[in-house]
């Protein structure tokens, strides 16, 4: 499956259930699809999944499906004493391939890690980026789907940040982006909410000197103001989804 075609199934948004039936969902932020070693698992950035309680999370496949994914287990590979340093910053949740239904298979995407990854260690100075965000959602009462708009931030390449694994892109917060989900559309970003958790992207030249995204990691935080926004590495990544897919391999 070529990213470029198919980003926006990829990146899904966060949504929880509220338990009020004047509001029943509330949500913002990316969390990624990614087939792993035989799992599928959902990636996104730890201060997210703190936000409520991920037995609320209410995941979707793809755009358009009611189907809501069955969530099994949630994994902190990393733990703290006492503060959040952005590498720690990640949660990764174990979807329940046995409670999908074999026709609803066909409406689940996955990013398939081993093919897409690209080690972050081989990033250079001014290359160019791509992050997705989502910053708002809503829900569609009547037609019962979640209704939202994927921004991307592109920027490039600034170098390595202060934490173990992780990185920096510069971006100019006046520069217009285009909008993921309607393409040609441009506009200013208006904040960088909603972009944790999103992947990272680095431009390659693929077949026939087509440009082709290559993951090289998930985005943690940023800021309008400095147009600096940081990321996970995808090396990091690797190491943490290795962690957690071999505890699940080795508990059976």
């Amino acid at each position: 499956m070529a990213i470029r075609d198919n980003l926006n199934q990829l990146i899904r948004p966060l949504v929880w259930a509220t338990g009020n039936t004047e509001y029943p969902f509330w949500g913002s932020g990316c969390s990624c699809m990614v087939g792993y070693r035989g799992h599928w698992l959902l990636v996104t950035a730890k201060h997210l999944t703190d936000a409520d309680n991920p037995d609320n999370l209410c995941i979707t496949p793809r755009d358009e499906v009611r189907l809501i994914l069955p969530l099994k287990a949630l994994h902190n590979p990393l733990s703290h004493d006492d503060f959040d340093t952005d590498h720690l910053d990640i949660s990764i949740l174990e979807v329940d391939q046995s409670k999908v239904n074999a026709k609803d298979i066909q409406d689940v995407y996955l990013l398939d890690f081993e093919t897409v990854y690209c080690s972050s260690a081989r990033l250079e100075n001014g290359a160019k980026l791509l992050v997705v965000g989502i910053p708002k959602v809503d829900f569609d009462y009547k037609s019962k789907v979640f209704n939202f708009v994927r921004y991307q931030c592109r920027g490039i390449y600034a170098g390595i940040a202060r934490y173990k694994g992780c990185h920096e892109m510069s971006f100019d917060p006046n520069q217009e982006q285009d909008l993921q989900s309607e393409p040609g559309a441009k506009m200013k970003l208006p904040t960088l909410d909603g972009f944790s958790g999103g992947p990272v992207f680095v431009d390659t030249i693929g077949k026939n000197n087509v440009v082709e995204p290559r993951l090289v990691g998930m985005a943690i935080r940023g800021s309008m103001e400095s147009g600096k926004l940081y990321f996970m590495g995808s090396d990091l990544l690797k190491e943490l989804m290795d962690l957690v897919t071999g505890n699940l391999n080795r508990a059976g």
